[in-house]
């Protein structure tokens, strides 16, 4: 019997075009690496037979920066049959590649764009009503349709709550060191687990942080609990897939990585990366 989940998320790479405050993945800075389809074909075929996600999202980083976008996208809908399909984006690339993303509806794909600016959120919503023409309004989001089996949603996301990196002090990233339990029971996102390269992770913090730290200097105590983290490949033992997925919303050590408080703030969207 597969194991069901609730948000499955296949991340294709650390590249994004904006730079977001507080990005959860790290994406805000100058994060390298792509990855591809043809070397995780195997690893998600394995995947589809282990798993049965409610949801499976694409995501970055900023998905339509990856040259390889297309055969992940026709790649995991073959494989799996999950109930909603989704690439999340920032929507900057929409004018570049609206006919991939009127293939991709055609196909049951839904496309979730996050508007990290008042001002994107106006021009998202002004072009893609020009393709997609029946729209529903609901407080911050907007859902358009066109007659696809997919549809195109569109949010104001210009806040995000505080993650696991608290400051940055002489080019040196410093994350929390909070109690893990109190921090997991307050995590918005600890239901939404993460496919980076083959591996299982249970979290966004958990599969970005250790390839942040391979490429950034994260202080010494974070570092050292990220080089613990665990995952699970999807050729592990049946008894190492199935404890870990049975434990998969529990907390872990790093989890003392993150706030113990969530705070939701407006930020307003810089020009340019930092630069460390």
């Amino acid at each position: 019997m597969k194991h069901k989940v609730k948000y499955l998320q296949f991340y294709i790479g650390n590249v994004c075009n904006l730079a977001c405050p507080n990005c959860a993945s790290y994406n805000n800075f100058a994060f390298k690496n792509q990855f591809s389809w043809h070397n995780n074909k195997l690893a998600a075929e394995q995947w589809s037979t282990i798993l049965d996600p409610y949801e499976i999202g694409i995501i970055g980083g900023e998905p339509f920066t990856n040259p390889d976008l297309d055969n992940w996208v026709k790649g995991l809908l073959e494989l799996f049959q999950p109930i909603d399909f989704r690439i999340t984006t920032n929507g900057t690339y929409l004018r570049r590649d609206i006919d991939k993303v009127l293939e991709y509806t055609k196909l049951g794909v839904n496309i979730e764009i996050s508007s990290h600016s008042d001002k994107h959120y106006l021009e998202h919503n002004n072009f893609i009503s020009q393709h997609y023409p029946y729209p529903v309004q609901e407080d911050d989001c907007v859902t358009y349709t066109n007659g696809d089996k997919g549809f195109i949603e569109i949010r104001n996301a210009t806040e995000f709550f505080n993650i696991s990196l608290k400051n940055i002090d002489n080019g040196v990233f410093y994350m929390h060191d909070s109690n893990p339990i109190t921090a997991h029971s307050s995590c918005p996102v600890s239901d939404c687990h993460y496919i980076v390269e083959g591996n299982l992770y249970q979290c966004v913090v958990t599969a970005t942080g250790p390839l942040f730290a391979e490429q950034f200097n994260v202080d010494t105590k974070s570092k050292d609990l990220l080089s613990r983290v665990k995952s699970i490949s999807p050729f592990d033992s049946q008894d190492k897939i199935d404890n870990f997925l049975n434990n998969i919303e529990t907390p872990c050590e790093q989890c003392a990585l993150c706030p113990e408080k969530i705070k939701i703030e407006k930020f307003e969207l810089p020009n340019k990366k930092i630069k460390i």
